[in-house]
């Protein structure tokens, strides 16, 4: 009995003790020899009846030779499971793909405040979003916000400071200014451009009336107009017109074919 205990013990634990150093990763195999070892010893266990005393014919020297080496099985079991978990946890954390590091910036709304025409962010407000693209499989993810508002009169001595060729709205309507900032979060690829284009913005009257984007050969700069890679920020002039009574119009971006969804800020 003694003999077996040992050759088992010896042979499986420099097994298991050689493969924790080179297994590259895997500690698959290492756990089986774990699972394989604890079997043997229990084996070993059952097989012999509960002993009280000491046999006849086996010193009582051998016989606590072969308890103390079940009981040192036992802890390098103990130890061996240990040192595959902490490895095990090792390799979590130094083998995580540098996808799942990033995006930190991405803010996942917390209330519905933005996300709809009936409850439209206030002015100032960043809001998320992940657009739905045509042929895509996902979409590409944006934090944008509304950083400035002008409108009426004032907005017309900018657009005709840089345009002398522009014209007035027409009766009842007057231009307005929005300035916003657009920070690329994601794409599918960490080489794909998102192209900010100024008419998926749009503004909506009070009466839920889409309004028109006004088209300058003169641009107010820096434009909205612009290709950029993730992590990339820019920020630009897009020019619309409103109805001179409303006080209350409204920015969108992102809505779906049937004008739902995307995000939404109050342009007062």
């Amino acid at each position: 009995m003694k003999r077996i205990i040992t050759g088992i013990l010896l042979l499986a634990v420099l097994t298991m003790l050689a493969g924790l150093v080179g297994c590259g990763g895997d500690t698959s195999a290492l756990e089986q020899q774990v699972v394989d070892l604890e079997q043997q010893v229990a084996g070993l266990e059952s097989a012999s009846p509960e002993i009280k005393e000491v046999p006849t014919g086996i010193s009582q020297e051998d016989y606590d030779r072969v308890v103390a080496e079940l009981n040192a099985a036992n802890t390098k079991i103990e130890n061996l499971e240990a040192a595959i978990t902490d490895f095990e946890k090792h390799l979590e954390e130094t083998t995580t793909p540098d996808a799942e590091k990033i995006e930190t910036d991405v803010e996942e709304p917390e209330s519905s405040v933005g996300y709809s025409r009936s409850n439209p962010a206030a002015f100032g407000a960043k809001l998320y979003i992940e657009t739905d693209e045509l042929f895509r499989d996902d979409g590409y993810e944006l934090n944008i916000t509304l950083l400035e508002v002008i409108r009426g009169e004032e907005a017309w001595l900018l657009i005709n400071e840089l345009n002398v060729f522009a014209s007035r709205r027409p009766l009842g309507f007057e231009h307005v200014l929005v300035k916003i900032r657009v920070k690329y979060l994601k794409g599918s690829t960490p080489d794909e451009i998102y192209k900010i284009r100024p008419y998926d913005f749009a503004v909506i009257s009070s009466e839920g009336k889409e309004l028109e984007r006004v088209y300058l050969l003169i641009d107010i700069e820096p434009t909205l107009d612009s290709s950029i890679y993730p992590g990339v920020t820019h920020e630009g002039w897009g020019i619309f017109e409103v109805e001179k009574q409303d006080n209350k119009p409204l920015l969108t971006f992102g809505r779906d074919y049937q004008g739902g969804g995307g995000i939404w800020w109050q342009l007062y």
